[in-house]
């Protein structure tokens, strides 16, 4: 009760307590269910070793800590990796960003919590620097003192052992820096004043740097702000060098730093190189480059003997003023007998500094001053962030993009390669660094509202749009009070006005993404300009040659354009422009940067060559590669359809038709497709009086492409929706194909497509056809297809009509023929080098061994589609091999019901992944297959109920009669007679809706089952019988009948079972189908 009491309260006891059973039940099943102990007093861990906890285990360290001697363990290595160990543990405070809604109880306990841990880090932290400091380790203690003032800024013994550690590495300006920080903070926070004891030590350590600097004569130091506007260079009244240097302290952040975790190493070991002393942090305005620049600064402080210099050069108007920036920066004025250069020169050649330049990109002109503090100082290094490379030849690089964020949840290649490479989401979405900002920025902004699990799949999308971007995060994020996340991506998709804020603490050319664009758009020449313009029409990224003939964009060009941020260069070759800058450059396009009308139209008709070059090598060995040069350009691809359709260019549809049809279907497109092409159907089925034909000629052959575009269209989308199961809608998009087809009067340039299109139509009618039981009608429709097709080429149509006369001839018990044909064409296509055609060959192929029981064969035929569907990239043709393995392992003599199971947890996996819904409800349907073997009758129910509604949701009838054939079976096993007749008879009464004859078979078999159990002996004993010599029963479904026949032998007196046998084998199907629809 006191439990319920402080997660719900506003729940009454039942409705709390249903939530906690309900929560509990998601906790078992995420923790395992050996991990909780529950009772009805009490909720809690069974065992502290099932579950991994940071603060159990920070607990658990600390009090190894304090039990041991520590006054003769804290020189020891194992007391210091302990102490390690539990400050490394501590990342952030007790379940911070997590409150429960109205929960005063909640809020004092997470408080109390909180109080505890931070203290016994604070502990920990002071034992840590005290360790370090005697073992005269200097360095790692002043990494911890820091440490621990950011845990607790208001701690004076951590600023009072920060100032000593200071000054007895003789750092004395740094101390006193140290002292001037903790003034500024107790005065701002609290309203004090450094203890006494402090202030003494500040004196002393003011007195030492006198005595150090006694022999140079001194003026005050400058006040002026770095970068501030002057008009001009400073003045030569300035005179001696102030050698007491107070250098710019790290800029305060507003916000924590958050992720980027990879990116800090990556500088941190480059500056450790003796070879870098230069590195650049290259990005575009919004990446993050100042965040990141300054928080490795912050890290890397303790290494630099002399500090760290950040020189903010936004404000920067002349390259003159440079030199004397950096003096001031570091605190220095210029002597008068010596430049400014030669000041800082003298200044930084003794000491090893490290120089932050921050935003670098409009001072290319004072890259010589740069080069010359690297020949004339052996231990200086700088860093700098730009938006443009320096390109001198003492440079390492940076390239910073966005934070990693998820990939898109879908397996469709489309979205592949958008973001970082993973192919499929290993990690929880919060293991990104973009959606954990996210969450962060949502927590500073509505601290007392904390975001829920049902707003995670809307702030992946945002990340996702934003490509990890953390100004575009954080603009996105600073919405929440009037939006929902919901809504920013919406409103994302629309462009990028929503990436504004009128927040007055933000930089003029951070108050948006669109004006941090427009900043480096000024900047690039009109040339550039024009080349990006032009660039923007591409997405997903291009290759070199693709942009010279869109662009005019040579390689320099290019080169110049990734210097400068605009673009990427991947390792692959490929260049690739962010899709934030992308919109804002097709923005300038549609602006009148550059003719857009031809540029687009130059775009689509390259892509429309590049497809047709593709068409052949998609039938041959270099299948494998071309699918890959698609999936590469497919972004592009579907904007040159998108482009076509609108302006309803015919020739460039039929360019870019087949090549793109085959690769959706290669790749699993289906509903993607199926969209795509009834939207272009319903386009170009309008007529248009635009650019009239000069002749009667003309006009012909425009209405022949015309119609043969949409005969062709149609036919396809016919195809897939045969794959998926909706048969009815496939068979009016093919007899529309046929009409359309025998509309035309071809012409002779049309008259090959004209034949080989009727040919697919009659292939793609006859397999639907054999899929129906409609064998002999398959039959002659195959027979059409070969007569119109050329017998030299295997192409999909011809496979499809071999297919189509397989599936019949199976079903009219001329078994071996089946096979025959579907191994000869195997051995042709594996000739010929072609994969996937190959693969539908081989399912078919194995299906038909599968149910004659043949093992091995299925195995082996199985195996070689699955190593094809691996170079194909076909997740889902992976998915249907694990698929076949696991019925392999079920129907086979001797069921393995467990590797099974393993088989189909896979396939299962696999479908959720891509998000597949087909293969998602085939998954279920196996798993209760395997349930109802392993005879868990509740399980088995529970896996084909949620299949039969997926089968529903998505019109699958055919798989829809699968699952309820099972269900009905389940029924049977249970003893429920009624619900088993039900259901079998509502699989025969569906024969008609896409449904094979195998299929009537299993229905008329359960229907005879229940009849046996209900005492209709001879009857059922006729319908068996018809089943068990039928043709197209399945093999693992006759053995199962024999043993039923064998066993009413000893129950039944010869002659009567003689009698029913004899009626059974002298019975046509549809006097059994007529018996079983009147029961």
């Amino acid at each position: 009760e006191e439990l319920t009491a402080l997660l719900w309260p506003e729940l009454d006891a039942h409705h709390a307590q249903t939530a906690l059973r309900r929560d509990l039940w998601v906790l078992r099943n995420s923790v395992g269910k050996d991990a909780l102990l529950v009772t009805h007093e009490a909720v809690g861990l069974a065992s502290a070793d099932k579950v991994w906890c940071d603060v159990a285990v920070f607990q658990k360290l600390l009090a190894a800590h304090h039990s041991q001697n520590q006054e003769h363990q804290a020189g020891s290595q194992a007391y210091l990796e302990r102490l390690v160990a539990v400050v490394q543990l501590y990342r952030n405070d007790f379940l911070a960003g997590f409150s429960l809604r109205d929960c005063a109880a909640f809020d004092e306990w997470q408080l109390a919590q909180t109080e505890a841990l931070r203290h016994d880090l604070i502990v920990a932290l002071t034992a840590l620097v005290d360790a370090y400091r005697q073992q005269a380790r200097g360095d790692l203690a002043i990494a911890y003192a820091q440490r621990l003032l950011e845990v607790d800024p208001l701690h004076e013994p951590a600023h009072l052992q920060l100032m000593t550690l200071y000054a007895e590495e003789e750092r004395y300006a740094t101390a006193l820096q140290q002292y001037a920080r903790c003034a500024q903070i107790l005065a701002e926070q609290v309203g004090a004043t450094p203890s006494s004891t402090i202030v003494n030590l500040q004196r002393a350590i003011e007195a030492k740097l006198h005595q150090q600097t006694n022999a140079t004569a001194g003026l005050a130091p400058v006040h002026q702000t770095v970068g501030q506007d002057t008009e001009q260079p400073p003045s030569s009244d300035v005179l001696h060098p102030q050698f007491l240097p107070k250098p710019a302290a790290l800029p305060i952040p507003p916000t924590p730093f958050s992720g980027r975790a990879q990116e800090l190493v990556q500088i941190a070991e480059r500056l450790a190189s003796p070879d870098c002393r230069l590195l650049t942090v290259l990005g575009p305005g919004g990446a993050g480059k100042t965040r990141l620049a300054t928080e490795a600064a912050r890290q890397l402080q303790p290494h630099y003997a002399d500090g760290v210099c950040f020189v903010g050069l936004a404000a920067l108007r002349h390259v003159d003023l440079l030199p004397a920036a950096i003096l001031e920066a570091l605190g220095l004025r210029r002597e008068a007998e010596r430049s400014a250069t030669e000041t800082l020169i003298a200044y930084l050649q003794p000491r090893h500094l490290l120089l932050l330049l921050d935003n670098f990109e409009h001072l290319r002109a004072g890259l010589p001053l740069i080069q010359r503090l690297l020949d004339n100082t052996a231990r200086l290094e700088i860093l700098v962030t730009s938006r443009e490379r320096l390109d001198i030849a003492s440079e390492w690089l940076l390239p910073l993009a966005g934070m990693t964020y998820p990939p898109l949840r879908t397996g469709h290649p489309q979205f592949e390669g958008n973001g970082r490479p993973e192919e499929m989401r290993l990690h929880g979405d919060n293991a990104y660094d973009a959606v954990q900002f996210f969450k962060e920025c949502a927590q500073r902004i509505r601290p007392s509202t904390p975001l829920r699990p049902s707003n995670d799949d809307a702030i992946v999308q945002i990340c996702q749009l934003v490509e990890g971007f953390p100004l575009a995060i954080e603009l996105a994020a600073a919405w929440l009070p009037v939006m929902s996340c919901a809504e920013i991506a919406t409103a994302l998709r629309s462009g990028l006005d929503i990436l504004s804020t009128t927040q007055g603490a933000a930089a003029d050319r951070h108050r948006s993404m669109r004006a941090a664009l427009d900043y480096s758009w000024r900047m690039a020449a009109p040339a550039e300009q024009l080349v990006l313009a032009q660039l923007a029409v591409f997405q997903g990224g291009f290759a070199l040659p693709l942009a010279q003939a869109v662009a005019d964009a040579d390689p320099l060009m290019l080169r110049t354009l990734t210097d400068k941020s605009w673009l990427h260069r991947l390792s692959t070759g490929r260049m690739v422009m962010h899709e934030l800058i992308r919109h804002f450059c097709a923005e300038k396009l549609a602006g009148g940067a550059a003719d857009a009308p031809k540029v687009l139209a130059r775009h689509a008709h390259l892509y429309g060559a590049f497809m047709q070059q593709r068409a052949a090598e998609l039938l041959d060995h270099r299948q494998v590669d071309a699918v890959q040069a698609v999936v590469a350009e497919l972004d592009n691809i579907r904007a040159a359809w998108a482009h076509a359709t609108a302006v309803k260019d015919v020739k460039l549809l039929h360019d870019l038709l087949d090549s793109f049809y085959f690769v959706g279907m290669i790749r699993n497109w289906h509903e993607e497709m199926v969209a795509l092409f009834t939207q272009t159907v319903h386009a170009i089925g309008i007529p248009t009086g635009a650019q009239a034909p000069a002749s009667e000629n003309a006009l012909a052959d425009v209405a022949v492409n015309r119609t043969l575009l949409l005969a062709r269209l149609h036919v396809r989308l016919a195809r897939y929706l045969t794959d998926l199961g909706m048969f009815n809608e496939a068979i009016l998009y093919c007899a529309e194909s046929r009409q359309l087809l025998e509309s035309m009067a071809p012409r002779d340039h049309a008259e090959l497509d004209w034949r080989q299109e009727l040919g697919f139509y009659h292939a793609l009618h006859g397999h639907i056809l054999a899929i129906r039981g409609e064998n002999n009608a398959a039959l002659e429709n195959a027979r059409a297809a070969r007569s119109l097709l050329p017998a030299a080429r295997l192409h999909e149509a011809s496979i499809l009509a071999i297919i189509a006369e397989a599936q019949s001839r199976f079903a009219l018990g001329e078994h071996a023929a089946a096979v025959s044909l579907l191994v000869d064409a195997a051995a042709r296509l594996r000739n010929a080098g072609e994969l996937w055609l190959r693969t539908r060959v081989l399912n078919d192929l194995t299906f038909r061994l599968r149910t004659r029981n043949e093992t091995a064969l299925v195995n082996r035929y199985t195996e070689e589609r699955l190593h094809l569907c691996k170079l194909l990239g076909d997740q889902q043709g992976i998915a249907r091999c694990l698929q076949d393995f696991a019925f392999t392992a079920l129907f086979s003599d001797k069921p393995n019901i467990k590797l099974a199971q393993q088989y189909m947890n896979e396939v299962l996996a696999t479908g959720d992944a891509l998000q597949n819904p087909f293969l998602r409800a085939d998954a279920l349907l196996g798993m209760g297959q395997i349930a109802y073997f392993a005879q868990q009758w509740p399980a088995a129910r529970q896996h084909l109920e949620q299949s039969y509604a997926i089968y529903y949701e998505t019109d699958g009838q055919a798989d829809m009669a699968l699952s309820r054939l099972w269900l009905g079976e389940v029924a049977l096993a249970e003893g429920h007679l009624q619900e088993a007749q039900h259901h079998f008879g509502a699989v025969l009464n569906h024969a008609s809706v896409g449904q094979t004859v195998a299929v009537t078979l299993l229905a008329l078999e359960g229907l005879a089952k229940t009849c046996l159990h209900q005492g209709q002996i001879e009857r059922s004993i006729a319908i068996l019988t018809l089943i068990e010599r039928h043709p197209n029963t399945w093999e693992f479904a006759r053995e199962r009948i024999k043993q039923i026949l064998g066993e009413l032998q000893t129950e039944l007196p010869h002659k009567q079972m003689v009698l029913a046998a004899q009626q059974g084998e002298n019975m046509e199907l549809a006097e059994a189908v007529a018996w079983g629809k009147n029961l």
